[in-house]
């Protein structure tokens, strides 16, 4: 798995399932109690104006969302990050 640091982009998985940018503004531990590990960090995630409003925990915001504590899993379950898929070279 790649290093996660503060300022590193990924993908954060709102409730109804889609995937929007986010970017780390704090890193956490790595081992939980419920058995998953990865890097749990805190995040500004990136919403897509009013299309996302109803989805953002219902809150109104337009711009971005404050998640904390958000634990990674590479199955991409709500409420998680993972990273993005890279673009293969031509």
């Amino acid at each position: 798995m790649e290093k996660i640091t503060i300022c590193r982009i990924v993908e954060y998985v709102l409730p109804d399932g889609q995937n929007r940018p986010a970017i780390v503004v704090r890193e956490g531990v790595e081992d939980f109690d419920d058995g998953a590990t990865g890097p749990m960090v805190n995040l500004q995630v990136f919403l897509d104006g009013e299309n996302d409003a109803s989805v953002a925990h219902h809150e109104r915001q337009y711009g971005s969302a404050w998640r904390t504590s958000v634990k990674f899993d590479a199955d991409q379950r709500l409420g998680t990050w993972h990273w993005p898929k890279r673009m293969e070279k031509k």
